[in-house]
């Protein structure tokens, strides 16, 4: 079940990916750079001085970076 806009943007993303074809190291691919992006914005956050909005949001990256990563093991 999708959690929220979250969830809504994965499965559409999903849709797509299926209706362009893409192929499994094309996915991986896509992941791994999803990845990437959110660990460096993870990063530049953690350098910022502290405040809740960049604490929600680094939570926020944190849990996207989980799935992401099942989503890549899962391939």
């Amino acid at each position: 079940m999708a959690k929220g806009w979250g969830g809504a943007i994965e499965t559409i993303g999903g849709m797509i990916d299926g209706i362009f074809g893409l192929s499994p190291e094309q996915r991986k691919r896509k992941i791994k750079d999803k990845i990437d992006s959110l660990e460096k914005e993870r990063k530049k956050l953690l350098n910022e001085k502290a405040d809740t909005n960049r604490a929600v949001r680094i939570t926020t990256i944190d849990n996207q970076l989980i799935e992401l990563r099942k989503a890549l093991d899962n391939l």
